[in-house]
């Protein structure tokens, strides 16, 4: 299931009844991230808990305030990313969550996906090994719309996953 316009940002999942491990917490299937019609990362399929990915989503969004930028951000895509990258991960022992927005999924492979809040739209930075593959501006709030409609379809799919944690 694609929840967005993948043109646009869309995350989609879907559990495979095969790799199912028999443990009650457990959903276990793909996840993807598509932006500008690429999914994300490129290179790799994310099999994981489903929900437990659509949870760490779900979460970034209350992690990102918004805020009155500095133009270092409103320069070139990968300028931007590099300097989000930076910021985040300055400190080598904490990696700092003001701007993350990605899942272990994504993260597990390599990835970062960074959000920041402007004034009126939102900008998804998407890069692998510190340099930006991807970006986009979307409407004010739409990442966190289509992230809150994956999250609850799973929901109405798999009522069971909400005895392990809510939205």
């Amino acid at each position: 299931m694609i929840f967005g316009n993948p043109y646009d940002f869309a995350v989609g999942w879907d559990l495979v009844k095969d790799w199912d491990v028999q443990q009650p917490r457990f959903y276990e299937g793909v996840i993807y991230i598509i932006i500008n019609g690429s999914i994300v990362p490129r290179d790799k399929l994310l099999s994981v808990d489903v929900w437990a990915n659509l949870r760490d989503l779900n979460d970034s969004i209350f992690s990102h305030r918004r805020q009155n930028m500095d133009l270092r951000f409103s320069k070139k895509s990968n300028y931007a990313y590099r300097q989000l990258y930076k910021y985040s991960f300055m400190n080598k022992l904490e990696a700092n969550w003001e701007y993350r927005a990605d899942c272990d999924a994504i993260a597990d492979n390599g990835c970062n996906l960074f959000l920041v809040k402007h004034a009126d739209h939102d900008c998804l930075y998407v890069g692998k090994d510190g340099e930006c593959i991807n970006s986009i501006n979307t409407p004010d709030g739409y990442f966190a719309k289509v992230v809150k409609e994956a999250a609850f379809a799973f929901f109405e799919k798999y009522p069971s996953a909400k005895r392990f944690g809510s939205l």
